[in-house]
């Protein structure tokens, strides 16, 4: 019976890493190819009129996120030996640019590159700094929401489902 019990389970868990694959596949946030061009207003300012400060965002922190996201404990949760590749990436010219690239352990995070990673995941700059050691989840549902997350693995479901099995809780943050 528990045999049984347990084979549903990683049925089930396989069936979900499945639908998050094909639907990252059907539906990329992969926007490489996306020309954005930026507005331009027709307003005009008088000379009384005092002009207004414009914000802009501040520079991603990377030597804070490389603080705070080996603390997040779906970080933590990653099964021993096994990395996550993490691309950061923003937009000049509306062509994407790839700012820094880090791999992520268990609980380990430094700056590097991959050659042939089983799992990336490429994230918008302008979430670097959102990003504390306990709300990973709701920072990659945000950039998800806003096309601003990207996922891909070189596993089959299957093969990803089993490895990473100890993620799957997280399901919700990638869906």
């Amino acid at each position: 019976m528990g045999v049984i019990i347990a084979i549903e389970v990683v049925l089930f868990l396989a069936i979900i890493v499945f639908g998050v694959y094909e639907y990252n596949k059907l539906y990329p946030s992969n926007n490489e190819n996306v020309k954005t061009t930026p507005s331009t207003s027709s307003k005009t300012l008088s000379s009384t009129t005092s002009t207004s400060k414009q914000t802009t965002p501040s520079a991603p922190d990377y030597a804070k996120l490389m603080t705070n996201l080996p603390k997040n404990q779906m970080i933590q949760d990653l099964p021993e030996g096994k990395s996550l590749y993490l691309r950061v990436f923003s937009f000049s010219s509306g062509n994407r640019v790839w700012d820094k690239s880090f791999i992520v352990g268990k609980g380990t995070m430094k700056e590097g590159t991959l050659d042939s990673p089983e799992v990336t995941i490429n994230i918008h700059s302008k979430y670097v700094n959102s990003i504390s050691s306990s709300n990973l989840c709701d920072v990659m549902g945000n950039a998800r929401k806003s096309g601003d997350l990207g996922f891909e693995s070189s596993l089959d479901y299957m093969s990803l489902a089993w490895k990473y099995s100890s993620l799957m809780k997280y399901k919700s943050c990638f869906s």
